[in-house]
C-alpha cells in the first residue's frame, strides 16, 4: 500500500476509499488502544472500544475537512465510550464501585493523557523516519532503558557508535519537532529530558 501525503489520504478517505481509511487507523490504532486502556485498565475491553471508534469514523466520513479533525473526533469518541463503559453496571460489578468512581473523577487527566499520547505518536511517527542503526539504538535507550553497553552487545556496535547513533537520532528528532507547536516540542525535549 503506497503511503499518501495528509492531504491526499484525507481526500481518498472522505471518497471511501479503504486504504487510506486503513493508513489513518494505522496511524492511530497504537495511541487509541493505550488511550482506551487508561481509562478502562482492560485490554480487550480497551482494544473493542478503539475498533468501535474507527467503524464510527468510518461511518462518519463525509463528516471531516482535515486530519486534525479526524483525530479529534477518534479521541472524543474514545473517551466517551469510555466513560460509558466505566460507568456501566458490569464494569462497576468487576471493577468495584470506588475504582469506577475514581476513574471518573479523573477526567481532567484525560487532556493530559491526550497530550502525551498524541506527543508518543508523533515520536514513533518521526522514530520511523531514522536510518535502522539510529532507531535500534534510541529505541533501547529511550523505551527499554538499556545501557550502553547492554546496547553495545545486542547491536554487536563499540560505545563509541551508541553514543554516536544515540546523538544523531535526538539532534534529528529535535529537528523535526522544531516545526511542531511550541508546546508540542517542549514536552518532547521534557520527554527526553527523563530518560
Amino acid at each position: 500500500m503506497k503511503r499518501l501525503q495528509p492531504e491526499d489520504l484525507l481526500n481518498d478517505f472522505l471518497q471511501g476509499d479503504t486504504d487510506a481509511f486503513t493508513q489513518i487507523v494505522k496511524m492511530h490504532n497504537r495511541a487509541l488502544r493505550y488511550f482506551s486502556w487508561t481509562m478502562v485498565k482492560d485490554r480487550e475491553a480497551a482494544e473493542e472500544i478503539a475498533n468501535d471508534s474507527f467503524f464510527k469514523l468510518w461511518q462518519s466520513r463525509g463528516n471531516f475537512d482535515s486530519m486534525a479533525a479526524i483525530r479529534s473526533f477518534l479521541y472524543v469518541v474514545t473517551r466517551n465510550a469510555c466513560l460509558n463503559y466505566v460507568q456501566s453496571p458490569r464494569h462497576r460489578q468487576r471493577a468495584g464501585m470506588v475504582e469506577a468512581e475514581q476513574l471518573l473523577s479523573s477526567d481532567p487527566d484525560v487532556e493530559s493523557r491526550l497530550i502525551e499520547l498524541e506527543l508518543l505518536d508523533a515520536i514513533y511517527r518521526e522514530i520511523e523516519k531514522l536510518p535502522q542503526k539510529q532507531r535500534d539504538v534510541f529505541r533501547l535507550v529511550f523505551f527499554e532503558g538499556l545501557t550502553v553497553q547492554e546496547i553495545s552487545e545486542k547491536l554487536g556496535i563499540t560505545a563509541n557508535a551508541v553514543y554516536l547513533n544515540k546523538s544523531l537520532a535526538v539532534k534529528s528528532l529535535q529537528h523535526a519537532f522544531k516545526g511542531y507547536d511550541v508546546m508540542l516540542y517542549l514536552a518532547f525535549l521534557t520527554y527526553l529530558g527523563k530518560n
